[in-house]
């Protein structure tokens, strides 16, 4: 989704560099000296001086003061995904070019409880003509899922002689990026998981028929065929009628729901070097969510049990899928969980006939489903669990679709 555009026109700020301090210092002394021993020419190079700073101050802050700066469009990510940030910049001046623009921008977590301080990132350009909009960008990386506040940016210059710069800061101007869970690959045969048990109608077997789909072969033409499936380049090399066949896609109609119970106690992987079931058991719920909303006929709901029961309903529409990827970045772990009252809110969302998947970063364990009443518990829900380590959960998706 993209955010819109926002511009930053902000009062300019100026600061003498170190070395604009080093030749005030040198100023100063020049005139005192000069006074005190009467040398004109000690006058005169202080006059030159003073004069460098004053043309250094004007310069620069007229400069800065024409540009306008723009954040241009930006969508989510994933983790471990390079994406690009680009600012537009405009010059407003009639005829003053700008010359070493710099941009300054920051990424930081969206919470006043994250004790990492903001990572820094800096483009520029060389030079802008008057009346002209150039584009800059920046390349970045982010580790971890999340939700991410860029901005506010600055732009400034400390052309031309480096004695002072010249900054347009932007105040509330902050953008949020969601930072969706790092892909991970799922086994060819991964749709083995969620196949009908005997009796089961939650899903399909992956068949050819009739109705038009994906491409599957070609066979001898029937009675009832339609006269657009005939393969006339076969049908002339057999001397026979033949006809294309499709593919039924599965429909699925399935109710994943992430355990958010962290056993590692709340501590991130990132921050002990080792794998983090909880961590792992969002990008699995996150892979098959990608998965199972390819196919527009499937139903997903998404339920995420933590310290509030989240769920959405979600088809193959880009926004619907959007608004799931991001509560998965979004998600928390909590110390407790009771997946009772997310199986509940599932069958409430979508009904009790459907595949529950329970992606859990713990053993599977049905006394945790307490808060379940008696009605659905009666009713012998398909309840199927991927649960306890990173090792455990890739092992038996290899052994379903072996």
């Amino acid at each position: 989704m993209a955010h819109k555009q926002q511009a930053y026109t902000t009062p300019v700020r100026t600061r003498f560099t170190r070395l604009g301090f080093h030749l005030g210092f040198i100023a100063g002394f020049a005139v005192l000296g000069g006074a005190l021993r009467g040398f004109n020419l000690l006058l005169i190079v202080a006059g030159v001086l003073v004069g460098l700073l004053i043309v250094q101050w004007r310069l620069a802050r007229q400069m800065i003061a024409g540009m306008h700066l723009q954040r241009e469009p930006f969508g989510d990510t994933f983790a471990e995904i390079p994406f690009t940030i680009r600012f537009t910049v405009a010059n407003r001046c009639r005829w003053l070019p700008g010359w070493l623009i710099v941009i300054d921008d920051s990424i930081g977590a969206n919470s006043s409880d994250s004790a990492r301080q903001p990572a820094k990132a800096s483009c520029g350009l060389g030079w802008i003509l008057p009346g002209e909009s150039r584009s800059t960008h920046y390349r970045c990386q982010i580790e971890r899922r999340g939700v991410y506040r860029l901005g506010p940016p600055r732009m400034w210059t400390g052309f031309p002689f480096g004695l002072s710069t010249a900054t347009v800061r932007g105040t509330s101007q902050t953008d949020l990026m969601y930072v969706y869970p790092r892909p991970v690959a799922l086994p060819a045969h991964w749709d083995r998981l969620l196949e009908s048990r005997v009796g089961g109608l939650t899903a399909t077997a992956k068949k050819s028929g009739t109705s038009e789909g994906d491409f599957y072969g070609l066979r001898q033409w029937r009675h009832g065929d339609s006269r657009r499936w005939v393969h006339w380049r076969t049908t002339a090399r057999l001397n026979t009628l033949a006809v294309r066949q499709f593919e039924q896609l599965q429909r699925y109609k399935v109710c994943l729901i992430l355990d958010a119970c962290n056993p590692a106690g709340g501590i991130s992987a990132t921050a002990q070097n080792t794998p983090n079931p909880f961590e792992h058991a969002v990008e699995l719920t996150a892979a098959l969510l990608r998965k199972l909303t390819t196919a527009a006929a499937n139903r997903v709901t998404l339920v995420i049990q933590s310290e509030q029961v989240q769920h959405a309903v979600v088809t193959g529409r880009r926004q619907s899928i959007l608004q799931a990827m991001r509560l998965l970045a979004a998600v928390q772990p909590s110390p407790t969980v009771d997946l009772g009252k997310a199986v509940m809110a599932g069958a409430a969302a979508s009904g009790a006939e459907q595949t529950f998947l329970i992606v859990s970063p713990r053993p599977a364990d049905q006394s945790r489903l307490q808060a379940l009443p008696g009605n659905l518990l009666s009713r012998r829900l398909d309840l199927r669990w991927l649960c306890e380590t990173r090792y455990d959960a890739d092992q038996q998706l290899q052994e379903l679709a072996s």
